[in-house]
């Protein structure tokens, strides 16, 4: 015959001793055996962020972290803890960070959620420039006077990325004419195109608002 002292509630957290008894059909005891049940909880909590696993973020603006929320299979909230154990969110610059949160329940069962932050530049840049004036017969420098702006990038990582989208300079006759531009900046995100006029006049009654020792190139 098999016996124990009290059933195992398995709805309440503790441990439970059973004793185990035996006897044969001689009358013959075998030694009484103590098994200890543990009831416990052995479910880690659930960690929600409250966001994506991963989201973006516009790089250069303030950032505010999305509280995370827990919950478990047995333990109320106030009986879990729940922190951020790290983070290396930079929003002023461009790149990938994490901010971890760690959950701790009554039992010591413990999960980890990691929330992915990128950080981003989607803004384009902005190009203009001043009126171009020129000799006939002189090149004018098509750069000149080019001025960038943008919410990330100086405009000298900018500068060497602008490009001409279609110019129509002749710099043989008197008129009025036209260059476009555009810049795009390391984030792939490209400006509007931008058009300013050139005035190219005869001598007397011209000048080259171009010549400079910059003057690398011409049209």
């Amino acid at each position: 015959e098999w016996g124990f002292n009290g059933p195992v509630n398995t709805l309440v957290r503790r441990t439970y001793p059973v004793t185990y008894y035996a006897v044969d059909q001689s009358g013959n005891q075998a030694t009484p055996v103590v098994r200890n049940y543990r009831v416990d909880d052995f479910i880690a909590p659930v960690i929600s962020l409250n966001t994506f696993d991963i989201v973006e973020h516009e790089v250069r603006t303030p950032y505010i972290s999305v509280s995370a929320s827990v919950s478990d299979n047995y333990y109320p909230a106030g009986q879990v803890s729940l922190v951020k154990i790290s983070s290396n969110v930079n929003p002023n610059v461009l790149g990938t960070y994490t901010e971890v949160y760690e959950a701790i329940d009554g039992s010591g069962n413990v999960s980890t959620k990691t929330r992915t932050v990128m950080v981003v530049d989607t803004k384009a840049p902005r190009i203009w420039g001043e009126i171009i004036h020129g000799c006939v017969g002189e090149n004018i420098w098509p750069m000149w006077g080019i001025s960038t702006t943008d919410n990330y990038y100086s405009p000298s990582q900018l500068k060497p990325l602008v490009e001409i989208v279609n110019q129509n300079v002749n710099i043989w006759e008197e008129g009025i004419y036209s260059i476009t531009y555009r810049v795009t900046d390391p984030s792939g995100n490209t400006s509007e195109e931008f058009t300013r006029y050139v005035y190219y006049t005869y001598w007397p009654k011209c000048y080259n608002s171009t010549v400079s020792v910059n003057d690398l190139k011409s049209v």
